[in-house]
């Protein structure tokens, strides 16, 4: 075969790898020509069309930047493909832009959610879990707890299901826990204070509790008579008493029109603290102790009403007046 003259070769010629026949320079072939391999790559890429979901096509490789910034497509139209190296089921610090993908367990590695960053809930969130909170001011708008015990400092706080009373407090149980209950102290219900000398101090429309606790204590009288305790607005013959003074015997009256603490009047000022029960259909019990200076006053009566509650309270100076700023208090149990 010589190399120089136009021939047609009928038999197969092969060439080694290293001596492959090619153009002495870029060629575009045509007709029944040898095509090139970047003729032919060229043309392959060329008449490929784009891929979409629906359509098999070109496409490119994202680079981590372009996946980070969510690049739709390369500068040529072509979409972006990820690649499967910048995917990880496990936290690297060392790497940034990753795609985060679940592990064996179908989660996510916690260590792909950021700790310092500030995060607001806007949601319902349960957590079945024992949950630290340790920043140094942590505020919760609203917090629904259904367990009725919280640990708090070291201090176990019950809480109830419902707060029914009005006048619940915050106080430590006998187990050294916090809950809400009804102080056994008494609840004050009114004070009345004498701005001028007056025939009567006392006070109405008192709340209907089971007991009372009454402090009086007066600046003295205009005249020694008797003081004398009604209720209710009460005048009629339904008070039982008996007083005595050092503790000896000096009245003693069934069907009376009132109850006297004292027998003899007295102008000095005096103290009085009185328990009475107060049940509707019961009569009511009283029971009082007091001074006037050293001398000590004690005794017991009773309000015969069985039908109504007490509600208003009085004492009057029996002819005589209380002095200025003779004051009472009223106080109630907590039922």
């Amino acid at each position: 075969m010589t190399i120089n003259n136009p021939e047609t070769i009928e038999s197969v010629k092969t060439f080694a790898s290293t001596t492959a026949p090619k153009y002495d320079a870029t060629y575009t072939a045509s007709g029944n020509e040898f095509t090139s391999f970047n003729q032919v790559n060229s043309i392959a890429i060329q008449g490929g069309s784009t891929s979409t979901e629906s359509v098999l096509g070109l496409t490119m490789l994202a680079t981590s930047l372009q996946e980070a910034a969510s690049t739709a497509s390369s500068t040529s139209g072509a979409p972006l493909v990820l690649l499967s190296r910048y995917a990880d089921a496990t936290y690297d610090g060392s790497k940034s832009n990753q795609i985060v993908v679940t592990g064996s367990t179908n989660l996510i590695d916690a260590n792909y959610i950021a700790t310092t960053s500030p995060y607001a809930w806007t949601a319902s969130h349960s957590f079945s879990a024992s949950t630290t909170l340790s920043g140094a001011t942590t505020t919760i708008g609203y917090l629904s707890i259904t367990n009725d015990d919280i640990l708090a400092n070291g201090l176990s706080l019950r809480l109830p299901s419902q707060i029914t009373a009005s006048s619940t407090s915050l106080m430590a149980d006998a187990n050294g826990k916090l809950i809400f209950d009804t102080p056994q102290t008494p609840e004050l219900l009114t004070t009345t204070t004498a701005t001028g000398s007056v025939t009567t101090i006392g006070a109405s429309g008192l709340a209907n509790r089971s007991h009372y606790t009454i402090i009086l204590s007066t600046r003295g009288k205009t005249t020694s008579n008797a003081m004398e305790l009604r209720f209710n607005g009460d005048q009629g013959n339904n008070y039982n008493y008996r007083n005595y003074e050092d503790y000896k015997l000096t009245g003693n009256s069934r069907n009376a029109g009132q109850i006297s603490p004292e027998n003899v009047g007295t102008t000095t000022p005096q103290f009085f603290k009185m328990e009475i029960t107060n049940v509707s259909s019961l009569g009511k019990q009283i029971y009082w102790n007091g001074n006037a200076s050293t001398t000590i006053l004690t005794g017991a009566g009773e309000w015969t009403n069985s039908t109504n509650a007490l509600s208003a309270i009085q004492f009057h100076g029996g002819g005589g007046s209380f002095l200025i700023n003779s004051k009472l208090w009223i106080y109630a149990s907590r039922d």
